[in-house]
């Protein structure tokens, strides 16, 4: 290949990975896309330097009226309030276009890099998908090219004919010449450099993975969009889920250190209390409570305050026996919550505020921060019970570990199930609230339960009824003039599980048992290649719980009439779509959210390894892991 058009071929494809890191975060407007994209592609074919009409006067002036006219537009759309990034972002791929359209002389080519890479830094905060690593190693390798390149056209440009040529006519043609010619590089050059740019790639991971982390929050604010999971911490809509059971997005995946569960797992994250016109909210009270603890909470998760309780570790200890360690990393979402399965007994996060600090603990949501097991001012922290695990926006994925009860209550337990005794049912209101059920529905549920003598009898009464007499559906059209609930029930009779759960949650509150809408995720797929489950944007699924008295507590009951499982899918294309799936997870763990924490945890694992002893999983203590589920 000539030299020129090698060096043009090297420049073009470093813009063009500088540019891909912006545009493969989906974060660009489409006409900033399009009009870069063609833009770029068409002035490959255009030389200005051979052009008349692109070296003359009007086309300089109109690309520099043009840049001042952008230039403005994206200073005003700043303080209109429009992301700095983004405007800023826009603004680069504008200059990128005309420099394109403009190159002549080295200077342009090295213009043209410069917001290239500006791009490149840009991209790494946008773009923090797994793509991003190819392109940046393509980037590397270009660069290379590209500035190697460059140093030698300059000096054939600015040196060969002085030492060469003895006039001025001859100047332009030796150049050309030189330019034209396919022996001053050839593939073994770009083999070499090739090798030397992936050397340089892995001595700067080594020194990314070994060089002491602070994180990147120390400085910046860097987030990851969340996905939308069907409900928030603020409520839930009937029909939510319903729009997101085909979403493949993978929310979470989870671990398990002492082996793979049996059965499909509900991951709960959040109940809810109120119900009006087919949307489920906290009560007011719990509403303001949990506002106050986000106000002045100085970790990353609160709870909902119901008074003060301690635990010291031995009671950790006791608490945890025969639970099931539940190693967590959960994407970024719009609900700010924490899932862990079934019966959460507690909770293990890291915490935000300190670059390496002791994990903070929280038990049936009451949070205990590690310190001196005999010293009550330092060795914990005043804890709060709840029934939820509430976080902050966290900026990133969350890395934490879960412990809980996976068992349900036997048959003879459900048996001694009790109803609330007058000054517990004041203290349970919120969960027999029927303020506005239709009198078609509290009626139902008399003539469902007639003869039930207790509220598991009861319960489980409706949970029949439901799954007998009900279909399931995602293909739903409500008449906005009806109750949603009691259209369900009475003349669609089809519906999905939030239709189920906040009708079964109704009914059970028509007929004196305290009940509670729960929105979380249930079943998931096995990848094999990572030993974890991945649960996706479809999984999400909503369930009831019953209050059956001081012994039970709350205690789950799923009347949607279609079952969820763990999926086993062994295909060569299923095999590598969880490859990328583990590579993805590897990528956000050790590389986008890379901080001291997750370093010394890294350490930790490899000085495992190389003794030879077996892994064992989590950071905080892990009582009870010998006495938990059964691996298959």
């Amino acid at each position: 290949m000539r030299f020129a058009l090698l060096h043009k071929v090297a420049s073009y494809l470093l813009a063009i990975s500088g540019f891909a890191a912006l545009a493969l975060s989906g974060e660009l407007p489409p006409a900033a896309l399009v009009l870069t994209g063609v833009v770029g592609a068409s002035s490959f074919l255009l030389e200005p330097s051979r052009q008349a009409l692109l070296r003359t006067t009007a086309w300089t002036t109109g690309w520099n009226l043009a840049s001042l006219l952008v230039a403005a537009w994206t200073a005003i759309s700043v303080v209109r309030g429009e992301p700095f990034l983004i405007e800023g972002v826009n603004f680069l791929c504008f200059l990128l276009a005309n420099k394109l359209c403009n190159r002549r002389a080295s200077r342009d080519y090295l213009q043209i890099y410069v917001l290239s890479f500006l791009m490149l830094i840009a991209g790494t905060t946008l773009n923090t998908n797994l793509v991003f690593a190819p392109i940046f190693l393509a980037y590397v390798v270009c660069a290379t090219w590209a500035l190697t390149l460059l140093h030698l056209r300059r000096e054939i440009e600015e040196n060969y004919l002085l030492k060469h040529s003895g006039g001025d006519s001859s100047e332009r043609v030796e150049v050309e010449r030189v330019l034209g010619s396919r022996r001053v590089v050839g593939g073994t050059f770009l083999a070499v450099t090739s090798v030397m740019s992936a050397g340089i790639f892995a001595v700067s991971a080594v020194f990314f993975f070994a060089f002491p982390r602070i994180g990147w929050n120390a400085f910046f604010r860097h987030q990851r969009h969340g996905l939308s999971v069907g409900f928030s911490d603020h409520g839930v809509a009937l029909g939510d889920n319903g729009l997101i059971k085909d979403n493949e997005q993978v929310v979470m995946r989870v671990e398990f250190p002492a082996g793979r569960p049996f059965r499909p797992l509900y991951l709960r994250g959040i109940s809810f209390e109120r119900y009006r016109d087919g949307r489920w909210t906290p009560a007011p009270g719990e509403v303001l409570r949990r506002h106050a603890l986000r106000r002045s909470a100085g970790f990353t998760l609160v709870g909902v305050a119901a008074g003060p309780r301690r635990y010291e570790t031995h009671q950790l200890q006791k608490r945890l026996a025969g639970s099931v360690e539940l190693e967590i990393y959960l994407e970024p979402m719009d609900a700010s919550v924490l899932f862990a399965a079934s019966t959460p007994l507690a909770l293990s996060v890291p915490n935000r505020n300190q670059a390496l600090g002791a994990p903070s603990l929280a038990i049936e949501g009451a949070w205990l921060e590690h310190g001196d097991d005999d010293d009550d001012t330092e060795g914990g922290r005043t804890a709060h019970p709840t029934d939820d695990i509430y976080a902050y926006r966290y900026p990133g994925g969350i890395r934490y570990t879960a412990w809980s009860r996976l068992t349900p209550p036997d048959e003879k337990a459900l048996a001694t199930s009790a109803f609330p005794s007058p000054a517990r049912r004041a203290e349970l209101a919120e969960y027999l609230d029927v303020e506005t059920v239709p009198p078609r529905v509290l009626a139902l549920a008399r003539r469902i339960t007639e003869g039930a003598a207790t509220p598991t009898a009861r319960a489980q009464a409706i949970q029949r009824y439901l799954t007998r007499e009900l279909r399931y559906s995602l293909k739903l059209v409500h008449d906005a003039r009806k109750e949603p609930i009691e259209e369900f029930l009475f003349d669609r009779k089809e519906g999905h599980c939030e239709y189920f759960a906040s009708a079964m949650a109704l009914l059970l509150r028509a007929v004196g048992v305290p009940s509670r809408h729960v929105a979380g995720f249930y079943g998931g797929e096995w990848n094999q290649v990572g030993r974890y489950l991945q649960v996706r944007q479809r999984d999400a699924h909503a369930w009831v719980e019953a209050w059956l008295g001081d012994e039970l507590g709350w205690v789950t009951f799923d009347p949607t009439p279609v079952t969820a499982s763990v999926e086993m899918r062994s295909g060569v294309t299923d095999r590598l779509r969880q490859m990328i799936d583990v590579m993805e997870l590897a990528w956000f763990k050790y590389v986008i959210e890379y901080d001291l924490g997750t370093q010394m945890d890294l350490i930790s694992r490899l000085r495992r390894w190389l003794q030879g002893r077996p892994q064992q999983g989590g950071r905080a203590p892990r009582p009870g892991a010998e006495t938990s589920t059964p691996p298959l």
